[in-house]
């Protein structure tokens, strides 16, 4: 490989971030190093000596950007800022942004409520979590609404009762809106939330042991049973939840990998409690991510950038679309990109685990653990599991790592047999690599729009989705809209040369002609056309599908992988549709006409309103009223009454 000795001998030896940059000026990689110099060096070995992954990706760099960062930590950072948004196709790229949630208790409140919570924690009130999923903050929130029955209503809605709600029927809560509680028994129950948040079971199992005792003294016996219930719900808890009051706050982080993919399992332990975990799915860190590049400003800090363009005489390698390049990837480089992302997720609001236990051991363990430890506020361990009690968490995270890599394997299988299936009942020569599928949605002809769903032999490609807005056509006209919505697609593609194996068409024979006879204007063949007609139910399974060019229906069995795999993309292009029309009706039925009239602006619109009292009122009002209004003119005041008065 020609590669330019300047631009490797001029490298800084600061720490930082690169960019592998494509022909096209796409970014492929984006690494962090220690030392520039060592690392970026590290890609101009000879071929032989580089893995499959690195040696395809450095066939298609063109050239290299350099970041320097003022420390270590902050290239760690930077590097997971950047994978993020520019969504680099040989990086491993987690899909996770979304906030994590917590279950929040509030302060203040004489009778304080128990809710979930996502987002900025400011109201005042103890935050528990964060959890890994909606699931399990649901869960034990369902779980502690059966056993303490604290209120989960907002305050507007408890000041305002004046009988209890359903949630003290189902007995969910015990009704401090209405005085069915005093506050000292309520705010005890409040105490027993939180120890069993912070994990300790155990105390709030004597402490209700002991007021079981008393009222059973007392001849208490009603309130002994609820004592009693509470206990012994606590007991199955601890059975079932696994809880150990000598772990404190632990991720179990278990990697797996078969048949080119990577499988992570996060295991979350909080105050000895096993609350929840998550699983990601990994093709690889060499699959090719879909979708439009998103540019990003970076982080201010000095950076330095080579204006060389070393690899100018690299040869260039046309690759398949979707083709994984990972080769034999090492599972510790998954892990070490892995951890950053996870962990320096912004999502994830300010709790981070004190230990972090790894099933494979990785070089830079340290750097990971300073960075985090620098971000969180507090010290952060990495390490892989010695001891009995914490290898016995992680052989749990690997059990689920292991059981959730062979259900996506199996999901992927049964897609692979579908499609096998349904090249040899469509009778193909080949496996089809591209689906396409349309569907018309509209409201008694409003507000027509058209969907157009892609899936490849992996599944949906949602970045190659389109919506069409149907316009100047007859409303009700299905026929005319699927045309337009064929034509504008397919004249676009046609430049391109892109043109799917399979067309599937929502709908009849009608719908199906008139498929046929654009392609037929348009001069494409070589395209298996097909429609999915619904059966006079309406349900799944009774399906007509007519396939273009074969005089009977193609019969496929109810429990078919193929009729399986064309119902899915019909429901999809389905849904597809239905929600670019529903945004579509929102946004004509919430504009006004008068924005449709040259001249009348936001001002003017506001005073006609106001003068008129809404709508109906200017619509009855003659030219002469209109003209009454500040601002407007008579010419201005007939044109409006002309626009508002046209059939």
């Amino acid at each position: 490989m020609d590669y330019s000795h300047n631009f490797l001998e001029n490298l800084p030896t600061h720490p930082g971030i690169y960019k592998m940059i494509s022909t096209l000026g796409r970014v492929l990689y984006v690494g962090k190093a220690r030392n520039l110099k060592d690392r970026v060096s590290s890609y101009f070995r000879p071929p032989n000596q580089l893995d499959n992954k690195t040696r395809v990706l450095m066939q298609q760099v063109h050239h290299v950007d350099i970041t320097i960062t003022p420390t270590e930590n902050a290239a760690l950072v930077l590097e997971s800022t950047l994978i993020k948004a520019l969504r680099p196709r040989y990086n491993i790229l987690l899909k996770d942004d979304k906030s994590y949630p917590y279950l929040f208790l509030s302060r203040d409140d004489p009778f304080p409520r128990l809710q979930t919570h996502r987002g900025t924690q400011r109201e005042a009130g103890d935050y528990f979590g964060p959890y890994p999923s909606a699931h399990s903050v649901y869960e034990t929130l369902d779980l502690l609404q059966k056993i303490f029955k604290l209120r989960q209503c907002s305050n507007i809605f408890f000041k305002n009762r004046t009988r209890p709600c359903l949630q003290y029927q189902i007995k969910r809560c015990t009704a401090p809106c209405v005085g069915y509680i005093d506050e000292k028994s309520y705010q005890e129950d409040v105490r027993y939330v939180k120890l069993f948040l912070q994990g300790k079971n155990d105390s709030v199992i004597d402490a209700l042991a002991a007021h079981m005792e008393k009222a059973s003294n007392d001849l208490a016996f009603e309130e002994a049973g609820r004592y009693r219930d509470q206990i012994a719900h606590l007991r199955k808890i601890q059975q079932q939840q696994f809880v150990n009051a000598r772990v404190n706050d632990w991720d179990m982080v278990a990697l797996v990998s078969r048949a080119g993919v990577i499988c992570v399992e996060v295991l979350c332990i909080r105050s000895g409690v096993w609350i929840g975990s998550q699983t990601f799915n990994i093709p690889s860190p060499g699959a090719v991510l879909r979708g439009e590049r998103v540019r990003v400003r970076e982080l201010k800090l000095a950076s330095v950038s080579n204006s060389e363009k070393p690899f100018d005489n690299a040869p260039s390698l046309a690759l398949p679309p979707h083709e994984n390049h990972s080769g034999g990837e090492d599972v510790n480089e998954a892990l070490f990109e892995f951890l950053p992302q996870y962990y320096l997720n912004p999502a994830r609001g300010k709790s981070l685990p004190k230990r972090i236990y790894i099933n494979h051991e990785i070089s830079d363990a340290t750097w990971i653990a300073n960075t985090l430890s620098e971000q969180w506020g507090h010290k952060v361990t990495i390490l892989q599991p010695k001891r009995a009690e914490s290898k016995k968490w992680m052989q749990v995270a690997l059990l689920n790592a292991q059981q959730a890599l062979d259900a996506h394997l199996s999901s992927q299988m049964l897609y692979s047999s579908a499609l096998e299936e349904l090249k040899n009942a469509l009778h193909l020569t080949e496996l089809p690599k591209r689906f396409e599928c349309f569907d018309i949605s509209h409201t008694q002809g409003e507000a027509t729009v058209a969907s157009c769903v892609v899936f490849d032999d992996k599944g949906a490609v949602k970045s190659d989705y389109r919506r069409f807005n149907i316009k100047n056509v007859t409303a009700g006209d299905d026929y005319g809209a699927m045309r337009q919505a064929l034509t504008r697609h397919y004249t676009n593609l046609k430049e391109k040369g892109a043109v799917p194996s399979v067309l599937i068409i929502d709908g009849g024979k009608g719908q199906l002609a008139v498929a046929e006879e654009v392609l037929k204007e348009l001069q494409i063949t070589n395209i298996c056309l097909m429609g999915i007609a619904k059966g006079p139910t309406r349900k799944a399974g009774f399906e007509t599908i007519f396939v273009s060019g074969q005089p009977q229906p193609l019969s496929l069995a109810p429990n078919s992988p193929a009729l399986h795999l064309l119902q899915r993309i019909r429901d999809e292009a389905h849904r597809f549709a239905i929600t670019g029309h529903r945004k579509q009706r929102a946004k004509v039925r919430s504009t006004s006409r008068l924005e449709d009239v040259p001249g009348i602006g936001p001002k003017r619109r506001s005073k006609l309103l106001r003068h008129f009292g809404g709508w109906q009122g200017i619509a009855g009002a003659s030219v002469e009223e209109i003209c009454k209004v500040s601002g407007m003119s008579i010419d201005l005041g007939q044109r409006l009454y002309d626009a508002l008065h046209e059939k």
